[in-house]
Parts: structure tokens; C-alpha cells; sequence
């Protein structure tokens, strides 16, 4: 089931708009409050299945699509492929605590935006500032 968390208050027009796919909800929660105490405004919902991420895609509107790649019953190479084929260019991030090796292999894959591990949590706020530039700037 969908986890809402992180919203403060009405949604904001300027708030960072994710959708996490994760099973755990404690690294959920660990990238909620890094994100949030790193000065985003957040709007966030977890998810950890394919019709979740579709609906999501669908209704919540994201502004970055961040994804574990290892989920019991869904697998975040999976999610990516969706994102792309549903999302009208929203962002993808993996972070996740291990990936696998094919997924740097060139080739007709999609390819996430950014790919940050778990044990560096820390690095996400800065991705995703990176990425978000990047897609300000092409528009």
C-alpha cells in the first residue's frame, strides 16, 4: 500500500514532488528526512509494486522517481522501464544498496539518471539538485 509521508501541510507548487520505490519503510523514512533536512520541500509517497508506481505516475504527478533495484515481487530495472514508457520524462534515480552490473552496459536499456547506494546517503540531496538543474535548464 502506498505510504504518504513528509507532507507538510497542503501540497506545495514548489515542493520536490517523489515518488520512492522501496519495500522498507525505514530507508523510506531515512530518505524523507535527508532530503527534508538537506532544505527540500517534499512531497513523497513510497511505493513497492508495479500498479503503485503506475497510479503514482498516473495521479501523483512526480517530479523525481527515486527506486531501490532489489524488491521482493518487483525489480527496480522494471520500475525504470515504466518511468520511461509512463512518465513524460520524469527524473529516475536508483538508490539502492547494490546494482546490477548489466544495467551500465550500453546498449537499447534505459538508464536512470543517477545511480546513488544506500551507504551514501548523504550524496542524494546533491544528485538530485544536479539533476533537477539539469532539467530546468533543458526546458
Amino acid at each position: 500500500m502506498p505510504d504518504r509521508g513528509a507532507k507538510l501541510g497542503p501540497a506545495r507548487t514548489d515542493a520536490l514532488r517523489v515518488v520512492h520505490v522501496e519495500d522498507c519503510v525505514d530507508d523510506a523514512e531515512l530518505v524523507s528526512l535527508e532530503l527534508l533536512a538537506s532544505g527540500f520541500v517534499l512531497d513523497y509517497l513510497r511505493v513497492d509494486d508495479e500498479a503503485q508506481l503506475l497510479a503514482a505516475l498516473a495521479s501523483f504527478g512526480p517530479t523525481m522517481v527515486l527506486s531501490d533495484f532489489n524488491l521482493p515481487g518487483f525489480c527496480g530495472a522494471r520500475a525504470l522501464e515504466l518511468v520511461r514508457e509512463h512518465g513524460r520524462g520524469v527524473p529516475f534515480v536508483f538508490f539502492t544498496g547494490s546494482v546490477d552490473s548489466h544495467l551500465s552496459e550500453p546498449g537499447d536499456r534505459a538508464t536512470p539518471d543517477a545511480v546513488v547506494l544506500k551507504d551514501d546517503l548523504r550524496d542524494l540531496p546533491s544528485r538530485l539538485r544536479q539533476i533537477l538543474a539539469g532539467v530546468v535548464a533543458a526546458a
